[in-house]
């Protein structure tokens, strides 16, 4: 029954974000929302290790993105579940490698494929905001249809990292790749 309800929770949140960044005066910034969906994604998501601990997200080279994750996991719902680093392409290995979760809000034409080789093997999951990414070997990729947000997976890239999804999350998927 508690995850029924975190599954309806899921669902009321991404239709309050949307209404609030499609009916508001003053839309909420792009970065907002696709931090609240990932963390919310995220909380979904189930890895190979059993972890103790906060999960930790990285965020590859964007300060807008990176205030508003921190603003997140800051928030009652999200506290000691997460926490959050910033990435960049002279990130020492181990570092990134300690991350659960990277964010990328940008395309990385050099960088990602450089990354994906440090992080070989490791169970992270990688997610993108732009076209392609799931080819480049992401996870998932948050992807904007007119004017709504949704979000898309890769099955095999996730299997390969040993990442699973709950099954309410993945109904809620515009498109799962095999």
């Amino acid at each position: 029954m508690k995850r029924f309800c975190q599954g309806i929770q899921v669902a009321m949140l991404v239709a309050a974000l949307w209404a609030c960044f499609a009916a508001s005066a003053s839309p909420v910034p792009k970065a907002k929302v696709e931090a609240a969906i990932t963390l919310q994604l995220l909380s979904f998501t189930e890895w190979s290790d059993q972890k103790s601990g906060p999960r930790v997200i990285g965020v590859f080279e964007s300060s807008e993105a990176m205030t508003e994750f921190q603003i997140a996991v800051e928030s009652e719902q999200y506290i000691d579940k997460f926490e959050v680093v910033a990435l960049s392409s002279t990130t020492p290995s181990d570092l990134i490698q300690s991350c659960d979760a990277i964010f990328f809000d940008k395309p990385q034409d050099t960088a990602l494929p450089r990354l994906i080789r440090k992080i070989e093997g490791q169970s992270i999951v990688l997610i993108g905001t732009f076209d392609q990414f799931l080819e480049q070997g992401g996870l998932v990729n948050l992807v904007q249809n007119q004017r709504k947000l949704s979000f898309e997976i890769n099955m095999a890239n996730s299997k390969q990292r040993n990442i699973a999804y709950r099954a309410k999350l993945l109904k809620l998927a515009t498109r799962i790749v095999n």
